[in-house]
C-alpha cells in the first residue's frame, strides 16, 4: 500500500482566514458560519480541523455539544449524531481549551486532525504504476487472478450486479472498464469540503489515478478488451477520500465509513493509510481523539453489514512489535518511540480484515512481498501485491506494486462470496474468508526480509490464514 501520493509530497498552502474556508463550505451547502460573528474575539490563526468526540449520541445533548462548538469558536462542518462525532473548523488558537471549558462533561475528547492548516491543496500525482501499456485483453498476464482462483471461480459466476463494492480512495474514473457498472447514487466525495459529505455532478471521480487503479483489480467489467477484475459483473460506488495532492485525513475517512454504513455498502476497501502519523497513540491527545472517532464510524457501520478491507502497508513493519517509527508526520517524518496501543490507522482497527502481500518468486509460486507490513495476529489473509496488471484514470493499463492492490484482490473474492451467499451474515462471510484461505509457510529465516516469520501454517505473522481463494468463495455451501 502507498498513500496517493509519493513520498515527497508539496507543502500545503495555508488558508488565511476562517472566513474564505466557511465561504467554500457554504458552496456546498455547508452551515452557516456562526463562528465568524459570534460573541468572543479568540486569538485568531490559521484554519484548524478536529473531531470532537460527544459522550453520548442523544439528540438534546448533541445540540448543547454545537452550541458549545459555536462559542468555543469552531464552525461546525458536519456531524455525525449516529456516533456523536462532529468535525469542526477553527482559527481559535485556543480552540481546544475553550470546547473543554464550554461543553464540559458532554465532550469525550476533542483531537486536531492534521499538524498543519487546513489549505487549498493543489497539484497531482501518480498511482504506483510502471506504466507500461497493455493494448489489448491479456487476462494471462494477471498472475494474481490466477493465483487466488479467480478464472476458476469465473466458470461459476462473475459476481452480481446487486452486489457493489466501495472504494474508499481518491476516487474512480469513468473509464471503459467501468462502463455502466459504477453505482453513482451511492458515490460521493469526503474531501472536497473538510470531510462533508458531498455528492452528485461527478465530485467522486478521481483526481489522482491511485483509486481507479485499486476499483480496477477488484472489479473491472469483462468486456473483451484490457483487463478483468476478480469480481468483474459487481457495481462500484467510489467514495473519495484522497485530495488533489494524495492526503487523507481522519475528517475524510471517518465520512466515508459513515457513507459506507448509510448506504449499507456490502464491501468497502481501504487501501490506505490515515494521515499524517499513519500510526496513531493514545499518548497523543490529538492522536487519540480521532483513533476514537474513526473507531466510532467503522464500528458503526459494521453493524449496518460493511465488511472494511485494508491493506497492511509497505513499510516492511512489524505492527505486532512496536518499537520505532520514521516515517511520519508524513511531510516532515521524525522518529517517535511508540508503545504497544500504537495502532496504524485504519488497518489495526479491530473492524478491519487486514490484507498482507505476496510475490511470484523465482519458481513462480508466492513468497512474502518484502515491503509489506506484517505482524502475527495483525495480518488476516494474503493476496497479490506485486506486478499486478491495473487500470489507468486515463483509459491505459500498467503494473501496480503494493498492499494497496493487495486489498481489492480481498474485496473482490468478498464480492463474489456476496454474490453467491446472499443471505450470509457479515460474521459468516468473514469466517469463511479465513477459513478457504490457502496456508502458506513461514520461509526459512535466511528466505525472511525484515522481522522473521512466526507462527503456524494456519496463522502467521506474514501471510495470516493464508491466500484469499476466489474459487472456494463461490462454491457450495
Amino acid at each position: 500500500m502507498v498513500h496517493l501520493s509519493t513520498r515527497a509530497r508539496p507543502r500545503l498552502s495555508v488558508a488565511s482566514t476562517l472566513l474564505a474556508v466557511c465561504a467554500a463550505l457554504a458552496v456546498v451547502g455547508s452551515p452557516v458560519a456562526q463562528a465568524a460573528t459570534g460573541p468572543a474575539a479568540p486569538a485568531a490563526g490559521p484554519v484548524r480541523s478536529y473531531v470532537v468526540n460527544a459522550a453520548g449520541t442523544g439528540a438534546r445533548d448533541l445540540q448543547k455539544v454545537e452550541r458549545a462548538i459555536t462559542r468555543a469558536g469552531g464552525v461546525l462542518v458536519q456531524s455525525w449524531p449516529e456516533i456523536g462525532v462532529s468535525v469542526v473548523q477553527s482559527t481559535n488558537t485556543t480552540f481546544k481549551g475553550a470546547l473543554s471549558k464550554a461543553a464540559g462533561r458532554l465532550v469525550v475528547s476533542v483531537g486536531e486532525t492534521r499538524n498543519t492548516a487546513v489549505s487549498v491543496a493543489a497539484g497531482a500525482g501518480s498511482p504506483s504504476l510502471s506504466g507500461t501499456v497493455v493494448p489489448d485483453p491479456n487476462e494471462v498476464a494477471q498472475w494474481g487472478n490466477t493465483l487466488i482462483k479467480a478464472p476458476a471461480a469465473h466458470e461459476i459466476t462473475d459476481g452480481d450486479s446487486a452486489v457493489t463494492v466501495g472504494i474508499l480512495d481518491s476516487g474512480v474514473a469513468q473509464t471503459s472498464e467501468f462502463s455502466g457498472k459504477l453505482d453513482e447514487q451511492r458515490s460521493v466525495d469526503c474531501s472536497a469540503a473538510g470531510g462533508r459529505p458531498v455528492v452528485g455532478s461527478g465530485a467522486w471521480i478521481d483526481s489522482f489515478g491511485h483509486g481507479t487503479s485499486v476499483a480496477s483489480v477488484a472489479a473491472a467489467r469483462r468486456d473483451g478488451f484490457g483487463m478483468v477484475g476478480v469480481a468483474p459483473a459487481v457495481r462500484v460506488a467510489s467514495l473519495k477520500v484522497g485530495d488533489d495532492s494524495g492526503h487523507i485525513y481522519p475528517e475524510y475517512a471517518i465520512c466515508a465509513a459513515m457513507w459506507a454504513g448509510r448506504t449499507s455498502l456490502p464491501v468497502a476497501n481501504m487501501s490506505f493509510t490515515l494521515d499524517p502519523w499513519i500510526i496513531y497513540c493514545d499518548s497523543d491527545p490529538d492522536q487519540s481523539a480521532v483513533k476514537l472517532a474513526l473507531s466510532r464510524a467503522v464500528s458503526w457501520a459494521q453493524g449496518r453489514g460493511v465488511i472494511f478491507v485494508a491493506a497492511a502497508g509497505n513499510d516492511g513493519f512489524d505492527l505486532a512489535v512496536k518499537g520505532t517509527y520514521d516515517l511520519s508526520p508524513t511531510y516532515a517524518p521524525v522518529r517517535r518511540q511508540l508503545d504497544p496501543a500504537c495502532k496504524q490507522l485504519p488497518t489495526e482497527l479491530p473492524e478491519v480484515v487486514v490484507v498482507g502481500g505476496v510475490e511470484q518468486g523465482a519458481d513462480g509460486s508466492p513468497q512474502m512481498y518484502a515491503h509489506a507490513n506484517r505482524g502475527l495476529g495483525v495480518i488476516d489473509v494474503t493476496a497479490p501485491a506485486a506486478n499486478i496488471l491495473a487500470a489507468t484514470q486515463t483509459g491505459g493499463y500498467g503494473y501496480a506494486y503494493g498492499t494497496s492492490f493487495a486489498a481489492p484482490h480481498a474485496s473482490g473474492v468478498l464480492a463474489l462470496m456476496k454474490s453467491t451467499h446472499a443471505a450470509a451474515t457479515t460474521t459468516d462471510l468473514l469466517a469463511r474468508l479465513t477459513a478457504e484461505a490457502d496456508p502458506l509457510t513461514c520461509p526459512s529465516p535466511e528466505a525472511s526480509s525484515g522481522s522473521l516469520c512466526v507462527g503456524t501454517d494456519a496463522d502467521n505473522s506474514y501471510f495470516g490464514h493464508g491466500v484469499v481463494d476466489a474459487l472456494d468463495a463461490v462454491s457450495v455451501p
